[in-house]
C-alpha cells in the first residue's frame, strides 16, 4: 500500500509539473508575441501622436489606471476561491461564486464611474500639466479611457474562471488577439492626419468592447458554472469581500509605486518625464508578462494542493516557482540592461538619457517585485492575509510621500526608482518572516540556501559576462546579439547544474523526455 501511494503521489507530481510546463509554454509564447508587438506599437504610437500628445495620453491614462489595482485584487480573490473550490470539488460553491463575482464587479463599476467623473475629472482640470490648447481634447480622451477601463473590469469573472481551470491556452489566444488589434490601431495612426489622439482613444474603446464579448462567449460555452443566478448566501459574500479588502490594501501599494509615480513625475518634471516613464513602463509590462507566464501556471496548482492538504507538493511547487522566475527573468533582463542604448535605438530610433536610466531601474524593480509572488500565493491560499498585507504593504505605501519629499528638495527624477527598489527589497524580508510565522514548516535557512545564495552567485556571474561582452566587442549590434545568446545560455546551464536540487533536476528531465516522446 505504501509503494502504491508513493506511485500515485509521484504520478500526481509529474502531472502537476507537466501541466505547469505546458501552461508556461503557452503563456511564454504569448509573452513573446505580446512583447514584440507592444515594442513596435510604442514606436508607432509615439511617432503618430508626437512626444507631447504621447505624454498627455500617458498622463491621462495614469489617472484612469489608478483604478487598475482593483482588477488584480478582485481577480486574485476570485481565483483563490475558484481554485480552492475546484481542489475541494465543490461544484455548488463554484456556481455561486460566479454569480457573486458578477454582482461585485457591477457594483465596483458604478463606484469607479462616480469616483472617476468627480475626483478624476477635478484632478485633470486643476492639477494635470497639459498645454491649454489640448485641454478640451484631453477630456474626451479621459471619458473614452474610463469606459474602456470599466469593460476591462467586467472581464474579471471570466478571466478568473479561465485561470482557475488552468486553461492558459485560451487566455494566451485571447490576449494575443487583443494585442494584435491594438497594434493595428497603432499602425493606423500613421495615416490619421487629424485628431490622432482622439482617434486612438476611440479605437482602444472599441477593442475593449470586442474583448469583453469574446471572453464572455468562450467562458459561457466552456464552463458549466458560468451562469448567473441570484445568490443570497451572505457568508460567501463576506468571505470574498473580506479577502478582497486586504488584497485591496496590498494592491494600493503597487498602484502607489507605479501610477502614483506618474502623477508625481508630471507635477515636478512635466510631460517629457511622463513620456520617458511611459517608455520604461512598457518594458515593465513586458517583463511582468514574462513573470506572469510562470506565476499564472503555478498559482492555481499551488492553491489546489493547499486545499487538498498536500504540504509536501506545495513546498516543491513553491521553490520551483521561485527559481524559474528568478533565472528566466534575469536571463532576459541582463543583456537588455547592459545594452539598453542599443535596444532603445532599435526600438524607438531616438531616445533620451532619462529613458535609458528609467528602463534599467524599472527592470531591476520588476525582478524584485515579482519574487514576492510565490510567498503571496501561499499566504492567500491560507485565507488569513490580514496581518500579512498590513505589515508588508505599509512599507510600499510610504514610497509616495518619500518621493514627493525628495523631489521637493531637488532630487533628480531617477531617484523615484531607487526609492521603490529599496522599499521593495525591505518588504521582501518582511514577507519571508510572515510566511515563516504562518507556516512553521517553512525554513528560512532552506530558502536562503536554495534560492537566495545560488541566485546571487549565478546572477553576479552573468553580469560579469555581460560586462566583458560590453567592453570586448566594439560593434553594438554584434555585442547585443552576443549577449542575448551567451548570457541566457550561461544562466540556464548554471541553473540546471547549481540552481536546482537533484530531485528537481530529475523531474524536469523526465517531463522533457515525456514531451519529446510524444
Amino acid at each position: 500500500m505504501s509503494a502504491a501511494r508513493e506511485n500515485i503521489a509521484f504520478s500526481d507530481n509529474q502531472g502537476n509539473t507537466r501541466r505547469i510546463i505546458s501552461n508556461s509554454l503557452a503563456l511564454f509564447l504569448r509573452m513573446i508575441f505580446v512583447t514584440i508587438v507592444n515594442i513596435y506599437s510604442v514606436r508607432f504610437v509615439l511617432k503618430g501622436l508626437g512626444v507631447v500628445d504621447y505624454g498627455i495620453f500617458y498622463a491621462i491614462m495614469g489617472v484612469v489606471l489608478m483604478g487598475t489595482f482593483l482588477i488584480p485584487v478582485v481577480s486574485s480573490s476570485l481565483q483563490r476561491f475558484y481554485s480552492y473550490s475546484l481542489g475541494r470539488k465543490d461544484e455548488e460553491t463554484l456556481k455561486s461564486l460566479f454569480s457573486i463575482s458578477c454582482n461585485i464587479v457591477m457594483a465596483l463599476s458604478v463606484l469607479i464611474l462616480l469616483v472617476m467623473e468627480i475626483v478624476g475629472l477635478w484632478y485633470i482640470n486643476n492639477y494635470l500639466n497639459i498645454p491649454a490648447d489640448k485641454a478640451g481634447m484631453a477630456i474626451w480622451v479621459y471619458q473614452a479611457a474610463i469606459v474602456s477601463f470599466i469593460f476591462t473590469i467586467w472581464l474579471v469573472p471570466f478571466t478568473a474562471l479561465i485561470f482557475s481551470h488552468e486553461d492558459m491556452r485560451i487566455y494566451a489566444f485571447l490576449s494575443c488577439l487583443d494585442c494584435a488589434l491594438k497594434f493595428a490601431a497603432a499602425l493606423m495612426l500613421l495615416v490619421v492626419t487629424h485628431s490622432a489622439l482622439l482617434w486612438y482613444s476611440g479605437a482602444l474603446f472599441l477593442i475593449s468592447l470586442i474583448m469583453l464579448v469574446a471572453y464572455g462567449m468562450i467562458a459561457k460555452r466552456k464552463y458549466a458554472e458560468c451562469e448567473y443566478h441570484l445568490v443570497t448566501q451572505k457568508t460567501l459574500y463576506v468571505q470574498v469581500l473580506s479577502f478582497s479588502g486586504w488584497t485591496l490594501y496590498g494592491a494600493l501599494a503597487g498602484t502607489t509605486m507605479i501610477q502614483g509615480s506618474v502623477m508625481v513625475l508630471n507635477f515636478f518634471f512635466g510631460p517629457l518625464a511622463n513620456a520617458a516613464f511611459a517608455v520604461a513602463n512598457n518594458l515593465y509590462n513586458a517583463f511582468n508578462s514574462l513573470a506572469n507566464s510562470i506565476v499564472l501556471s503555478f498559482k492555481p496548482a499551488m492553491v489546489k494542493v493547499y486545499a487538498e492538504g498536500n504540504t509536501t507538493e506545495l513546498g516543491r511547487l513553491f521553490y520551483l516557482n521561485n527559481k524559474l522566475m528568478l533565472y528566466l527573468l534575469t536571463a532576459v533582463s541582463i543583456p537588455i540592461i547592459a545594452e539598453m542604448r542599443t535596444v532603445l535605438s532599435l526600438w524607438l530610433g531616438s531616445y533620451t538619457e532619462d529613458m535609458v536610466v528609467y528602463c534599467r531601474l524599472f527592470i531591476v524593480y520588476t525582478i524584485c517585485q515579482v519574487m514576492h509572488n510565490p510567498i503571496t500565493t501561499i499566504m492567500q491560499s491560507t485565507g488569513d492575509i490580514k496581518a500579512y498585507f498590513l505589515f508588508v504593504e505599509t512599507m510600499m505605501l510610504l514610497s509616495l510621500p518619500i518621493n514627493i519629499g525628495m523631489f521637493a528638495n531637488g532630487a533628480p527624477s531617477y531617484y523615484l526608482f531607487v526609492n521603490i527598489i529599496m522599499c521593495c527589497a525591505l518588504s521582501h524580508i518582511v514577507r519571508v518572516v510572515c510566511l515563516k510565522r504562518k507556516m512553521p514548516a517553512f525554513s528560512i535557512k532552506r530558502y536562503a540556501k536554495e534560492v537566495v545564495v545560488p541566485g546571487c552567485l549565478i546572477v553576479t556571474l552573468a553580469f560579469g559576462v555581460a560586462y566583458l561582452v560590453h567592453h570586448v566587442i566594439a560593434h553594438e549590434y554584434i555585442r547585443l546579439a552576443t549577449g542575448i545568446v551567451s548570457i541566457p545560455a550561461i544562466l540556464f546551464s548554471m541553473f540546471f547544474l547549481l540552481g536546482i536540487t537533484t530531485d528537481e533536476r530529475k523531474g524536469l528531465v523526465n517531463v522533457v523526455k515525456s514531451k519529446i516522446g510524444k
